[in-house]
């Protein structure tokens, strides 16, 4: 084996980065768990331990960490990967993915940087004898705001690290998925459209099914994905409604920061003292993923608990589920969503309810969602 391939095996890989949420607020993560033959090391105290130093929480996190077993790996591999994650063509989050590509490369030089979205050598380093530093920063960040270039892209523009951007794709795959794309953005459209007929039923049947509390918890959720309502406002409308909020951890702790925020001691601090405590205290306590799930598990049992009528269940299963198709045809579907997109998509099928203007619980289905191509008329090119 050649030194540079050894080298290169020895490499430290990054693909990309960041998350922008990262930017507002730092988190805890969850402690320690055993999957399979190595281990997964997600405590932040043990993460900073493994980098030998404390990312800033302004631009990053550790999310989790995996050590190799001793009883599969003899001896233990002395490869040391970080893999990235960002908000892709977002300029503050490119940013902050060339920020922590800077610490991580002048901590740990590596002669590679792999990235995805790429094929062979992506690096722009021959560009810097063309223009001094802040010329390059410049126009570089100008192409970073239009998502022309990545974090990772502007910091080679920018440094003076000796790494090789690396891009890792298969072209072949790569090709077949932007085929794909086409063809689904050829037809979402037509689709869409039948979708937004869809919606309109289901928001013009809502004040005739549902009763008052599911109602007024529907207009608040709406507003809430409106950004109309903030995070917290939209919790404090969750307990009223929910003898369960007080069993989650974090959103129990979001409304201890809510209260320290409006306490008249915050309003006091100067802007800098605000920042400081408020990322102290969610640094360490605050598990940003666990609260988005808490938050969203809150929910749906506030909703069932709501549900009196067998109309008021359908209706709420296909209004979810109308949801869920948007964000699929979007192609922005999380896993978790795919999940309960599949869930919904049973429910819903194996269903009957039908709506009349004068009275709304007659045989006939309007729309007919439970004809079995409905969904795959509107799903079966993806």
């Amino acid at each position: 084996m050649s030194f540079r391939l050894k080298k290169a095996l020895r490499a430290v890989s990054f693909v990309l980065v960041c998350s922008l949420l990262a930017e507002h607020i730092s988190y805890a993560l969850p402690e320690k768990r055993v999957v399979g033959g190595g281990s997964w090391m997600v405590d932040r105290e043990k993460g900073e331990k493994l980098l030998g130093f404390d990312l800033p929480p302004s631009i990053a996190t550790v999310e989790d960490s995996y050590f190799s077993s001793p009883t599969t790996h003899n001896p233990p591999p002395t490869t040391l990967v970080f893999l990235l994650q960002d908000p892709h063509a977002n300029f503050s989050g490119q940013l902050n993915l060339s920020k922590v590509l800077d610490i991580l490369l002048q901590r740990n030089p590596a002669h590679y940087v792999f990235l995805e979205g790429g094929s062979g050598n992506e690096s722009l380093s021959f560009l810097r004898k063309y223009a001094p530093k802040d010329k390059r920063e410049q126009i570089a960040k100008q192409f970073l705001r239009q998502g022309k270039l990545q974090g990772s892209e502007y910091l080679d523009l920018t440094s003076n690290h000796n790494t090789l951007l690396y891009g890792v794709e298969d072209l072949s795959l790569y090709f077949q998925s932007l085929k794909a794309y086409q063809e689904v953005t050829k037809k979402r459209d037509k689709s869409f459209r039948y979708l937004e007929r869809i919606e309109q039923t289901i928001k013009t049947l809502k004040p005739r099914l549902y009763n008052p509390s599911l109602l007024f918890l529907d207009e608040k959720r709406t507003k809430y994905e409106k950004n109309d309502l903030s995070l917290a406002q939209y919790l404090e409308i969750l307990k009223t409604q929910s003898p369960k909020a007080s069993s989650f951890f974090n959103l129990k702790l979001l409304n201890k920061l809510k209260k320290l925020e409006d306490s008249t001691h915050w309003k006091n601090a100067s802007p800098k003292q605000r920042h400081t405590r408020l990322y102290s205290h969610l640094s360490k306590k605050l598990n940003l993923k666990a609260l988005l799930k808490e938050l969203k598990l809150l929910e749906d049992q506030t909703f069932k608990s709501l549900l009196h009528t067998k109309d008021e269940e359908t209706l709420y299963n296909l209004d979810k589920l109308i949801s869920l198709l948007k964000k699929l045809l979007n192609l922005s579907l999380t896993p978790e969503e795919y999940e309960e997109y599949q869930r919904e998509k049973r429910i819903v099928d194996s269903g009957s309810w039908v709506v009349d203007k004068e009275k709304p619980t007659t045989h006939h289905p309007q729309p007919n969602t439970h004809d079995p191509s409905f969904l795959l008329s509107l799903t079966g090119f993806l």
